[in-house]
């Protein structure tokens, strides 16, 4: 319990969309193992590099103690190299903390995309455009908002629309506050983008800033 205290106590970067069972509150991360987003309320588990929602941390759990009763892990080998490749994690790690504060970011503007770039933001702007579609007919038919987007997805042929093309992660749900229930890309990055966005039953609709490197 004070482990996971410990870790939701951590500052992590916002990211522009809404967690995927939280409506209205700000992710903070993607499950590595469900590509979703999720609030810090919703972070089940972080190992390194690698972090889980709630759902999928169980699931983590579970196999972990499967993998121990056959005994797989060898602790025990190699221990000497641990350690050094430890102490050299952390030293990286340091200096990658400390090394870089005295330097101010500097604004640049990003290279035009490519043509598989190109063709990516079209496909996204394109998913958003019927998403939003969806979401307007819901709203009109159930007389209030979906919860999740998945709320709206009622035909077999529709789920793809669900995911962005680029890495694979599930558009979500966002309140703005000058534009109100929105449907957004988890990536925008990805397209050279800060925020890409559809309002229900609206075109998709990109912003673009100067980007800090």
């Amino acid at each position: 319990m004070g482990d996971k205290a410990a870790v939701k106590t951590r500052r992590r970067r916002e990211l522009g969309i809404d967690c995927s069972e939280d409506i209205g509150v700000r992710a903070t991360f993607f499950c590595n193992n469900c590509k979703r987003p999720f609030c810090e309320d919703c972070l089940g588990l972080e190992n390194g590099k690698e972090i889980f929602c709630l759902a999928c941390a169980a699931i983590e759990a579970t196999q972990k103690k499967e993998r121990d009763k056959l005994g797989k892990e060898e602790n025990n080998v190699a221990t000497p190299l641990k350690v050094i490749l430890a102490v050299v994690v952390i030293i990286a790690g340091v200096f990658f903390i400390t090394g870089d504060q005295s330097s101010q970011p500097k604004r640049v503007t990003l290279p035009p995309l490519n043509p598989a770039q190109e063709e990516s933001l079209a496909k996204c702007k394109e998913n958003l455009q019927d998403l939003s579609h969806l979401i307007s007919e819901y709203q009109l038919t159930q007389g209030h908002d979906p919860k999740v987007l998945k709320d709206v997805i009622l035909l077999e042929r529709d789920k793809p629309l669900l995911i962005e093309p680029v890495e694979g992660y599930e558009y979500g749900l966002e309140l703005m506050p000058d534009k109100g229930l929105v449907v957004s890309c988890p990536n925008p990055n990805a397209h050279h983008l800060d925020s890409l966005h559809a309002q229900p039953g609206g075109s998709a609709v990109a912003v673009q800033n100067l980007h800090q490197e």
